[in-house]
């Protein structure tokens, strides 16, 4: 399946500039971004071979949840992003639960330090292209979440005023930006 999901990312995003993290059970990977020169896609690869768990009584868009997750990251963050990365995909597996698009998560930390950031949102992601968001591999469903880092403040925006209302905001702000004032 890994193999899949990389020949997926290749066939969007060109070949990959190198492998940050290589293992087991997830990988992550740096992309050129074709838009922005001084950043970089990272991506993880292994996330979607391990279906997730929606537990009695949660919803989700899909039966059978596996993603991969995309971030926009600074060339200076990419280390640490990576690590976050990582640390996101196993999330689902470590608590018994699922990531999908919409989602967001309370790191409990800022994704580094004096940052106002420390949440993630998961979105579609900005790639153009019909079938990147969602493709199939081995006959299984995979959905890319964009993992956004945003601010407690923005995350209860989202979840007072709904997902809408948080992507108006953030649709103006430099993602990429880890030191970047709240918008909520």
């Amino acid at each position: 399946m890994r193999s899949g999901v990389l020949d997926h990312f290749r066939a969007y995003l060109g070949e990959p500039i190198r492998c940050l993290l290589d293992g087991r059970p997830v990988s992550v990977f740096e992309w050129a971004d074709p838009d922005e020169p001084d950043e970089v896609l990272l991506s993880t690869v292994g996330m979607s071979e391990v279906q997730q768990t929606v537990a009695p009584g949660m919803s989700s868009l899909v039966d059978d949840p596996r993603t991969e997750l995309l971030m926009v990251a600074r060339r200076e963050d990419v280390a640490q992003l990576a690590g976050l990365l990582i640390d996101l995909a196993l999330y689902p597996r470590t608590h018994g639960t699922f990531l999908h698009w919409f989602h967001d998560l309370a790191l409990g930390v800022p994704v580094r330090p004096a940052s106002l950031l420390s949440c993630v949102f998961f979105s579609l992601p900005p790639v153009d292209g019909a079938d990147f968001s969602t493709f199939q591999v081995d006959g299984r469903r995979i959905d890319i979440l964009w993992a956004i880092p945003i601010s407690e403040a923005e995350r209860r925006l989202k979840r007072e005023r709904g997902t809408e209302a948080l992507e108006e905001l953030i649709e103006s702000v430099d993602l990429s930006d880890l030191a970047r004032a709240s918008v909520a």
